[in-house]
């Protein structure tokens, strides 16, 4: 069972940890064992020699401040929509960041067209490299989009089977019917 709150780490270990970890507290709780980030901002907050140590430093502000939404939107785009990297271009940690988003879904429309925005990237750097003639990219392309015309590694139906029709189950053997057991029982769970 996971620690939820680290109790046996004396407030020195804390003030060792945060200065060893440019006073990040993100860094720091994962250092000493903290499960959350709060457990720790919590501990700093109630024991004012610590809070003193740590009054004034940037990265430790960073994460007891809100960052200004402006340079949420900045982070975001900057890190192309990817969360993590948006925690670390702000000095936050992930739970921060997934909660502002939970928060403002206006910020969540952001990390959709930065992402949005990458794949773009990505779709005309495959282009070029059709253009180019790179096999590989020719190949890729065709098998994704024109699977209509023959290209692609596997067989697609687009018909329906009648599940109402007579099945005779008796012509199969015993391995036969465990597999399509399982198929069947994969295909209702999906």
């Amino acid at each position: 069972m996971p620690r939820i709150y680290n109790p046996r780490v004396s407030d020195n270990e804390i003030a060792k940890a945060l200065e060893e970890n440019d006073y990040q507290l993100s860094k720091t709780s994962r250092v000493l064992g903290f499960t959350r980030i709060e457990y720790l901002r919590d501990r700093v907050m109630k024991n004012p020699q610590l809070a003193r140590l740590i009054e004034g430093k940037e990265q430790y502000m960073r994460d007891i401040k809100k960052t200004p939404e402006n340079d949420f939107i900045d982070a975001i785009y900057q890190a192309k929509g990817n969360k993590n990297t948006i925690a670390k271009i702000l000095g936050l940690g992930i739970s921060a960041v997934n909660h502002r988003l939970r928060k403002h879904p206006e910020l969540q429309e952001h990390v959709f067209l930065a992402s949005e925005e990458q794949k773009d990237i990505a779709e005309l750097k495959l282009f070029e490299l059709i253009e180019q003639g790179n096999f590989d990219a020719i190949k890729f392309y065709l098998s994704r989009q024109a699977r209509d015309r023959g290209y692609g590694e596997r067989l697609e139906f687009n018909s329906r089977m009648d599940i109402n029709n007579n099945w005779n189950l008796e012509i199969l053997g015993l391995e036969e019917l465990i597999q399509l057991e399982a198929i069947a029982q994969k295909a209702l769970t999906e």
